[in-house]
């Protein structure tokens, strides 16, 4: 019990418990990158060897999902290797950011998505009885390449899932670690308190009045305007007929 109360503090406190998964998260990220290598090397020996049977026997040929195998153990370990080497030797490299690393951690989600899918039709297609006493070493191969596939996907699952759901929970606190490697990035950190903008006094310009004009007098009322004289024309003399 007094070795749970330290752990119980560290996630029941903001502060201590960013400090926690920023340590924590690095360690499951060698951890579970070296499980996946070493269950590489285990389905890249099963498809070789199976490939090495079918292509030696009377009629050569070879599996789709034995090709699909080497392939995406290949890809895996250049996938993998170029993240934890440059990690390593060069911090804030791009292969070293965190959404190149989900980048990288989907395309190998994909990848042994279809070789699991393709070993295990197989498998169901030649040996859905059960493994019989003289085909037992081919059955138990496919088999193994059946359960270490599918175990590859899980892991590369669940550790992008997590990466992918600390990263949207840094962001909608404002702590942006997109761009970040997952050893800097403080992925549960306090919400940035953003500060308020200082206050600029502006003047106020003054509007000039204008001065209405004056309205005129008006006369007293009963007040009668004198009348102008008319002057009618006198008509012109007329000259006197002879």
């Amino acid at each position: 019990m007094s070795n749970v109360l330290p752990l119980v503090r560290l996630v029941s406190f903001g502060e201590p418990f960013s400090h926690f998964s920023s340590f924590l998260v690095p360690i499951h990220k060698i951890s579970l990158a070296g499980v996946v290598i070493v269950f590489s090397i285990i389905v890249l020996g099963l498809c070789a060897h199976i490939t090495n049977l079918t292509t030696s026997s009377f009629i050569p040929f070879y599996f789709t999902f034995a090709a699909m195998g080497i392939a995406t153990v290949i890809l895996t370990w250049a996938g993998l290797g170029t993240l934890l080497i440059v990690d390593r030797l060069r911090k804030g490299a791009i292969t070293s950011w965190i959404v190149t690393e989900l980048s990288v951690m989907a395309f190998l989600w994909i990848f042994w998505l279809t070789t699991g899918a393709l070993v295990s039709e197989e498998n169901a297609f030649r040996f859905s009885p059960g493994c019989s006493n003289t085909r037992g070493t081919v059955c138990g191969e496919f088999a193994a390449t059946v359960a270490f596939s599918w175990l590859n996907w899980l892991i590369i699952f669940g550790y992008g899932g997590t990466l992918l759901v600390f990263s949207i929970i840094a962001a909608t606190r404002g702590n942006s670690v997109w761009f970040k490697s997952v050893s800097e990035a403080d992925f549960f950190a306090p919400a940035a308190q953003k500060a308020a903008p200082p206050t600029v006094y502006q003047p106020q310009p003054v509007q000039p009045q204008m001065q209405q004009p004056m309205q005129g007098q008006y006369p007293p009322a009963g007040y009668q305007q004198p009348q102008q004289p008319i002057f009618v024309p006198s008509p012109a003399p007329q000259s006197p007929q002879v």
